[in-house]
Order: C-alpha cells, then sequence, then structure tokens
C-alpha cells in the first residue's frame, strides 16, 4: 500500500485558519464626514436609510431674541394705559428711549425681556417640531394644520397667559390681592387662539391664494406671513382689553366696560399690529428662513431628495 504523505506544516496551519482570511478583502470606502448639525453620537448612515434616523436640530433662538424688546415695550404701555396710567403713545416713546439709552437697565437687567423671549422661544419651538414632525410622517395638509393650530396654540396659550398674569401684576398699578378672573384668562386664551391661527395656519391658505392669482410663490408666502398675523388684530386688540377691564376694573358695568374698550380700541389697535409685525409677521419670515437652514444642515450629502 502507497504510504500517505504527511501535509506540509504549512498546509496543516492553513486548514486551521478561519475561512475569512482567504477570501478577498473588500475595500471599504471611509464614511463621509457628517454634516453640520449632527451631534458626536449621532450615527451617520446611508442616504437610502438616513431618513429614518436623522435628528433635526432646532433653530436657533434668533427670532424670538430678535422680536421680543419692541413687544415688551409695547406690551407695558398696552398695561400701563389701560389701568389708567400714561397714554399708549407717551408709554410706547418712554419705553424705546429707555431701551435705547439703557439697555442693559431697560432689558437684560429686566425679567420682562426674558418672560418675552421665553414665550416666543417657545412658540417657535413648538411650531417648528410640529412643522418637522408633520413633514417627516407625510402628514395630509388638513392634517399638518389642524396639529400646527393645536399644538403650537396650547403652547403660546399657556406661556402667553402667564406671561400676561404676571405683566398686568408689574405694570398695571397697584398689586392686586385677588387673583386673575377666570375670564380674564379665557379671553387672553381666545386672543392666543386667533393669534397663532393668524401666524401658522392662516397663512399657507392666503400664500395659495395669493400664488393662484399669478403672484410669484416666494414672494406669496412672504406676504401671507406678514399680512395675516397684523390684520387680525382687529380681533384680538378688543379681547385683550377687556380681559385687562375685567382685572383692572371687577365691580364696572357692562356699559362701563364697553367704553373703556372702545376708547382704547382704536389706538391699542395699531399698538397691536405694530407689534405682531416684529412677533409673527417679520419674526415669521426669519423664523421659517431658520426652519429652512436647519432642514438644510442636517440634509446627507447626495441625498436623492
Amino acid at each position: 500500500t502507497a504510504t500517505r504523505r504527511a501535509a506540509p506544516a504549512n498546509d496543516q496551519s492553513r486548514r486551521r485558519l478561519p475561512r475569512e482570511e482567504f477570501a478577498p478583502r473588500r475595500v471599504v470606502a471611509a464614511a463621509p464626514r457628517p454634516p453640520r448639525g449632527y451631534s458626536a453620537n449621532t450615527v451617520v448612515v446611508s442616504p437610502r436609510s438616513r431618513e429614518n434616523n436623522e435628528r433635526r436640530a432646532p433653530p436657533p433662538p434668533q427670532a424670538s431674541a430678535a422680536v421680543a424688546p419692541f413687544i415688551m415695550i409695547i406690551d407695558r404701555a398696552i398695561i400701563e394705559a389701560a389701568s389708567g396710567g400714561p397714554k399708549l403713545l407717551s408709554g410706547v416713546l418712554k419705553g424705546c428711549g429707555d431701551a435705547l439709552r439703557r439697555p442693559h437697565v431697560a432689558l437684560f437687567a429686566n425679567p420682562a425681556y426674558y418672560m418675552m423671549v421665553g414665550v416666543y422661544a417657545a412658540t417657535y419651538a413648538a411650531a417648528n417640531g410640529i412643522d418637522t414632525a408633520a413633514t417627516r410622517t407625510d402628514a395630509s395638509p388638513a392634517t399638518h394644520a389642524a396639529a400646527t393650530l393645536a399644538g403650537t396654540t396650547a403652547v403660546n396659550s399657556t406661556a402667553c397667559i402667564m406671561k400676561d398674569v404676571a405683566f398686568a401684576k408689574m405694570f398695571g398699578g397697584a398689586a392686586k390681592k385677588a387673583g386673575m378672573p377666570l375670564a380674564t384668562v379665557g379671553l387672553f386664551g381666545a386672543r392666543d387662539l386667533v393669534t397663532v391661527a393668524s401666524a401658522f395656519t392662516v397663512p399657507a391658505y392666503l400664500a395659495d391664494a395669493l400664488a393662484g392669482g399669478g403672484v410669484d410663490a416666494s414672494t406669496a408666502d412672504t406676504a401671507a406671513r406678514i399680512i395675516s398675523p397684523v390684520a387680525m388684530q382687529a380681533i384680538c386688540a378688543p379681547c385683550h382689553l377687556l380681559a385687562l377691564n375685567l382685572y383692572n376694573a371687577p365691580e364696572a358695568t357692562s356699559a362701563a366696560r364697553l367704553r373703556a374698550v372702545a376708547a382704547l380700541a382704536p389706538a391699542t389697535t395699531l399698538a397691536f399690529a405694530a407689534r405682531m409685525l416684529p412677533a409673527f409677521s417679520v419674526g415669521g419670515v426669519l423664523n421659517q428662513a431658520l426652519l429652512r437652514r436647519g432642514h438644510a444642515a442636517v440634509a446627507a450629502p447626495g441625498d436623492p431628495g
């Protein structure tokens, strides 16, 4: 019988090695550099699966910080005028002068300024979060609009009512021992519902109407975001004045309330329109630009769409 030859040592070692050692080596391309907006803990995935793991960083709070000073000045002047203090225009001029001459005292050392920044930062954050969630889940336009209106109104109304109660006690003359009447809180809520709808829901429909009339889409969107919040102040201003009157004069008759509201309504409506211009018109345009930049910042290179 032929003697079986022993395998060379190198053959034995080859049999003991894992099969993977002899498989052709695959060249793996280096992972692309993470785009701006991702944290160090974010996993970079392929463009096809990126949408399932994408985290959207909210736009920075420039919009709220930019609009807060002027709105705070107007709110204070309205509350002081409604409680029998200086005339509305005088209060606005005095507030603007103080903010220009002593911003460190009138703004940065004033708790009212930070309350106002908080109100609009929370409002814009809620609107942007809902907008992004609805976009990512391909929600229908009706669902998108309803979710934006409900969610943003809840956040804005809560923050605004807390701010208005604090402002009424800070700037409304003598400190009140009684709590805020429920009717006042309800009117503040109705005012905020109209305000949020005018800033985040109505502009989309108004922009579609303008675009349907031949206006450029970008121009229509900007115009709608500026016009809608300002026009709605014809409803919001009387609600605000009536709410303040219920707080400042709890024993007044209905006729006296109507006279007080009617006396201040024209000037207050103009002041509210001026207040809304930076708050939700210019602020809305700025926030929309920041939102688009935020979406673009987290879009992976080579994303098909």
